[in-house]
């Protein structure tokens, strides 16, 4: 069963996944990485849709494809791993062995 602390959804599921869809709109919680990447595709599709530089359009929109998987490589290397996702409230009330 899913369980939520820190922001994190905890599960014994193997090879787990989840989609999420979100509003936000605090844009200083993007990573700067996500938020380069983003504004290069944007330019990307400006340059196409204003002035029809479809040369333009296709560097912008690799530029943001790589600064997309610097980013899906930088947040990688962030992930946190819980040692132990029992909480001691959660010992006491479940009677969870202690390590």
């Amino acid at each position: 069963m899913p369980r939520i602390a820190l922001g994190l959804v905890l599960t014994d599921i193997p090879d787990a996944w989840a989609e999420y869809t979100a509003r936000i709109d605090n844009c200083t919680l993007f990573d700067p990485q996500f938020a380069d990447a983003l504004s290069w595709r944007l330019a990307g599709e400006f340059a196409a849709a204003l002035k029809s530089d479809y040369e333009a359009m296709g560097s912008m929109v690799r530029m943001a494809e790589t600064m997309a998987k610097e980013a899906t490589v930088a947040d990688a290397r962030e992930s946190v791993f819980m040692d132990d996702p029992v909480s001691s409230f959660e010992r006491a009330r479940w009677g969870y062995a202690e390590n």
